[in-house]
């Protein structure tokens, strides 16, 4: 149990297991200062793996995301370009932007197979890749990609002790996680709610069912 600070409102507390699996993938990273980072999938976890490297320091944030509602979105929170993958070479853009390194980490947010053994191809010599997103299936990548420029591969998926960290950093202002909601509903409208989104789950990141009275 984390006791809530005043400070802190019950909205922004719904959202703190997500955040929180989004610092401990940035954690696992290992993101320093002065880190460009790469973020696939731009849904609520890559928004939040995406919030949690601002707090690391992260220089350039670059996040690949088809949905241009979503795209716009993280542009307004601050990441330095959103890409469309369907339309653009995102590892070409990335590794121009970078002074042709690449980045120093990619974070994958969506568990898509095809896409995590993508990224192993698209982080820089001696960087880090971190599976965020829990997927099905078998990835594949060349084994040369890894050993002969010493990349590394690691899961995430606790965060259990990193919800009373995301809790202090929304109490001392460092986190706004108020780019999560995206939908407040009351609890007796909760059936349509999961019908609209089950019809397009591209169109919230996080709903919000408040109780009659709250």
């Amino acid at each position: 149990m984390t006791r809530l600070p005043d400070n802190v409102s019950d909205e922004l507390a719904a959202v703190a297991e997500p955040l929180a699996v989004g610092l401990h993938a940035v954690t696992r990273a290992g993101v320093k200062p002065g880190d460009n980072v790469l973020v696939v999938g731009g849904g609520p976890i890559g928004v939040a793996v995406v919030l949690a490297a601002q707090i690391a320091g992260a220089a350039g944030l670059f996040v690949s995301e088809p949905l241009a509602g979503r795209r716009e979105m993280l542009l307004g929170i601050g990441v330095t370009e959103a890409f469309d993958p369907r339309e653009t070479d995102v590892r070409r853009e990335v590794f121009v932007r970078t002074g042709r390194i690449g980045p120093d980490v990619v974070i994958d947010a969506t568990g898509v197979p095809a896409l995590a053994g993508q990224a192993v191809s698209i982080v820089r010599r001696g960087g880090r890749v971190v599976l965020a997103g829990v997927g099905h299936g078998s990835v594949e990548f060349d084994m040369g990609q890894l050993v002969f420029y010493e990349r590394s591969v690691v899961g995430t998926l606790g965060y259990n002790f990193d919800i009373p960290r995301v809790i202090d950093l929304m109490s001392t202002g460092r986190l706004d996680a108020s780019a999560l909601i995206t939908g407040r509903f009351p609890l007796s409208g909760g059936a349509g709610v999961f019908e609209d989104l089950a019809a397009d789950r591209a169109k919230h990141l996080k709903v919000l069912l408040t109780p009659k009275g709250l």
